[in-house]
């Protein structure tokens, strides 16, 4: 049963988000990831706030080592579940991979939430949306051998293992890099957990998509980004999108449904 971390006053957990966050910090490259300061002030955001809670599920090993994390948002959700999970990171150390951490950590975090309904919100890597962005061969090339794994090893791993589904919602990540123009290779991916089984839904609530947006890109509720991100003109149709659009559609399919551009990087 991994730890759960919610509180840094909490010495034992201060100590253990310390050691989770240097694996992260190993594990992402510095444009995929927010920094020390900004993900402590998330978790102490959880002292002033009872509508939204930050948490981090750590797993360590019998000797105290990190072998894997999740970090998530929790709020209300609405019309589609009674529990909102903004999925932030998962991360497991290459030393305990394939021994189904990723599910356990899931599954822990589902049993914390505790709830009947929930959603679960998630970024992936759509091939798709990397052809339209124009991503080139040496591109695709570098960022396989960055993280070790393609796009469509990890859609496999999500959708096929995990069981997330995609959405049509129009996501926008501005990365955590001076100077970085925003992405949108990325699609939102969801995962409904109904009464304790998996349910694919045929829509979702674009506000709700919003809000996992949102915590994603600001580390906070949508209420509460700052004006530079509710203002920046890449991120203008994600922001707006309810305003026009009440649902984002919902796709049943599994990786399989990219087959025909599996070749386009070769």
């Amino acid at each position: 049963m991994a730890v759960i971390i919610t509180n840094l006053a909490n010495p034992a957990q201060a100590a253990l988000f310390d050691k989770a966050f240097a694996l992260y910090e190993h594990m992402f490259p510095a444009h995929e990831r927010h920094g020390y300061e900004t993900l402590v002030a998330g978790l102490n955001r959880n002292t002033t706030r009872s509508d939204v809670q930050t948490l981090w599920l750590v797993e360590t090993g019998d000797d105290g080592v990190v072998l894997g994390a999740l970090a998530a948002y929790l709020a209300p959700g609405g019309e589609d579940a009674d529990r909102l999970v903004t999925m932030a990171y998962m991360f497991v150390s290459p030393l305990a991979r394939g021994k189904g951490l990723a599910r356990q950590l899931e599954r822990d975090l589902i049993a914390h939430v505790n709830a009947k309904r929930i959603l679960i919100v998630c970024d992936i890597e759509d091939p798709s949306k990397m052809i339209i962005a124009g991503v080139t061969k040496a591109e695709y090339d570098e960022a396989v051998a960055l993280y070790d794994i393609t796009p469509f090893e990890r859609l496999v791993f999500w959708r096929d293992r995990m069981g997330y589904r995609g959405t049509d919602f129009p996501y926008t990540l501005l990365v955590n890099r001076p100077g970085a123009e925003p992405t949108s290779v990325l699609s939102l991916h969801v995962r409904l957990i109904d009464n304790g089984a998996d349910r694919v839904p045929e829509k979702v609530s674009a506000i709700t998509l919003r809000e996992a947006a949102a915590f994603i890109n600001c580390e906070c509720p949508y209420a509460d980004i700052p004006a530079s991100h509710r203002d920046h003109p890449a991120l203008a149709a994600m922001w707006s999108w309810p305003d026009s659009n009440t649902h984002a559609r919902v796709s049943p399919g599994l990786a399989s449904e990219f087959d025909s551009i599996k070749d386009h990087w070769k």
